[in-house]
C-alpha cells in the first residue's frame, strides 16, 4: 500500500483516479496527467524512486532539446525531427502529440522494457496525449492533478518562465471568472428548489 505522505508534490494540487485496470491485464500502466507545472514529473521520478519494487519509468521520445540537468535515455528519448518522423511511419509510438512546437511519443517498447521487469509502467502525458491514448487497446489507471490553490499554482508557472506573465495572469482571471459562475450557478439553483419547494408546502428552518 502506498504512503500517500510520500507522493505529494504540492499543498496546492489534488489527486483523481479513475478505474484500475483489470489486474490480468498484460501492459500494466499509470499515467499522470494534468495542467502544466503542477508536478507530474516530479510524482513519476518520486513514485518510482520510493516505491522501485512497483513502479519504473516508460521513457518518451521528444524532439525538444533537453532541459538542465536531463539526460538522454533516461529523462526521455530525444531525437532530430527526421528521426521522430521515421519512427512514426514505421508505427513504433502508441501515442502521440505535438506541445509547445515540439513532437512527443510514447512506445509500446517503452511501456515493455518496464513490465518485463514485473512493474508498472508509469508516465506522465498531457491532456492530448490521453485522449491519443485512449484510442488504443491499452487501459491504464490515470491520475488527474488539480490545482486547488490558484495564486501558488500561478505564482510557480511564473518563476518556470515558460510563458508571458501576461498570458498566465489571463488564465488566472478565467479561472476565477468560471469559478464565480460556478458559484453563481450554484446559489440561483438552490434558490429555485427552495422556492419550488416552498410551493409544496415544506419550510426550512436554519439554526
Amino acid at each position: 500500500m502506498l504512503d500517500g505522505s510520500k507522493c505529494r508534490t504540492w499543498s496546492f494540487v489534488r489527486f483523481h483516479c479513475s478505474n484500475s485496470p483489470a489486474s490480468e491485464s498484460p501492459d500494466l500502466m499509470l499515467v499522470l496527467t494534468g495542467p502544466e507545472g503542477c508536478g507530474k514529473e516530479v510524482l513519476v521520478r518520486r513514485l518510482c524512486q520510493e516505491f522501485g519494487e512497483y513502479f519504473g519509468v516508460g521513457i518518451c521520445h521528444t524532439t525538444r532539446k533537453p532541459y538542465i540537468g536531463e539526460e538522454n535515455g533516461i529523462d526521455y528519448h530525444f531525437v532530430s525531427e527526421e528521426d521522430f518522423q521515421s519512427l512514426v511511419h514505421m508505427g513504433k509510438f502508441i501515442q502521440t502529440m505535438q506541445y509547445n512546437g515540439h513532437m512527443f511519443g510514447l512506445t509500446r517498447e517503452a511501456i515493455e522494457e518496464v513490465v518485463e521487469d514485473g512493474l508498472v509502467c508509469c508516465r506522465l502525458i498531457f491532456f492530448q496525449g490521453v485522449l491519443s491514448l485512449k484510442k488504443t487497446y491499452f487501459e491504464p489507471r490515470y491520475i488527474l492533478l488539480i490545482p486547488t490553490q490558484m495564486e501558488k499554482f500561478i505564482s510557480h508557472l511564473k518563476s518556470l518562465k515558460l510563458h508571458p506573465p501576461a498570458q498566465i495572469d489571463f488564465c488566472g482571471l478565467y479561472e476565477g471568472s468560471s469559478e464565480n459562475y460556478n458559484k453563481k450557478k450554484d446559489a440561483e439553483t438552490r434558490s429555485k428548489r427552495r422556492k419550488k419547494d416552498s410551493k409544496k408546502g415544506i419550510q426550512f428552518f436554519l439554526t
